[in-house]
């Protein structure tokens, strides 16, 4: 997601203050917490400008080898995430956040991103191609014009870690 141009445009509008002082992070994925929950976990601290400290939930058991988990999140900033990891058809990865002054909501399919909203208003939407596309752009860009590297492996190592906390 930190490759893709609308979720940067969704983070800079959120932290610059356009919901207020963030207090609450709400995500959902359709999908088991191994296949998309790192992903989730990764947009929720990049979004929230704080990395998970704690989690507490439980894992639903529905016969995948990828179970989905119900729970919750606290980030170091104080701020708290409820997180609906499960498989489950018709529904969209997504995120809100609530803050102090009105709300924002940003939601996928799995050909990119559909909905964007801050404060009940619609921003359009950029397509840019397949999000791997997006990634390996970037890459170039950063080793090429020394653009800012997005994302890394770094980054998703620890989403991993809070996954396997619950």
């Amino acid at each position: 997601r930190r490759w893709d141009p609308n979720y940067s445009r969704f983070s800079k509008l959120v932290n610059g203050g356009l919901v207020g002082k963030p207090y609450l992070v709400e995500a959902v994925c359709p999908s088991g917490i191994l296949n998309s929950g790192a992903h989730l976990f990764d947009a929720m601290e990049h979004l929230a400008g704080s990395k998970i400290s704690a989690v507490s939930g439980r894992i639903i058991h529905d016969g995948s080898d990828d179970p989905g988990i119900c729970g919750v999140v606290y980030f170091d900033n104080a701020m708290t995430g409820f997180v609906d990891c499960a498989w489950k058809e018709d529904f969209m990865f997504s995120i809100r956040v609530r803050g102090d002054k009105g709300e924002a909501y940003i939601a996928e399919s799995p050909v990119g991103v559909k909905i964007f909203q801050i404060n009940g208003m619609d921003y359009p939407i950029t397509y840019h191609g397949s999000p791997m596309l997006c990634a390996v752009e970037n890459i170039v860009d950063f080793t090429t014009q020394s653009d800012t590297l997005r994302c890394s492996g770094k980054n998703g190592i620890r989403p991993l870690w809070v996954a396997l906390a619950f």
